[in-house]
């Protein structure tokens, strides 16, 4: 997980959760979907959901940090909705929404 506020000087990108895949713990690790990008916020609202936590390899927990409701700005501080998503090689997807903070068994 990062903030666009961590990159090194000269480095640009989006809040969102990052992941890389390699062989082995101390592999060459790759960057998931070509960039590491496997989840981010809507570019109409990029400070939505904050501290992405994957948890039994597919579920991702987040928090509501702030959304916009009826043009007016909210904030939240709780669970958002769970997400799923499938990993297959060096690729991710979201497959799956799930309730505020619920979390399914391992496969």
């Amino acid at each position: 997980m990062s903030h666009k506020f961590t990159y090194a000087q000269g480095l640009n990108g989006v809040d969102g959760l990052y992941g890389f895949c390699g062989n082995s713990l101390r592999s060459n690790y790759k960057p998931l979907n070509g960039n590491g990008l496997v989840i981010t916020n809507p570019t109409n609202d990029p400070y939505q959901t904050y501290s992405w936590y994957l948890v039994s390899g597919h579920d991702v927990l987040s928090f509501i940090n702030e959304y916009h409701f009826n043009g007016q700005l909210r904030y939240g501080g709780t669970f958002a909705p769970t997400l799923q998503i499938s990993l297959k090689g060096y690729k991710s997807k979201i497959i799956g929404r799930l309730g505020e903070g619920v979390v399914t068994p391992a496969h």
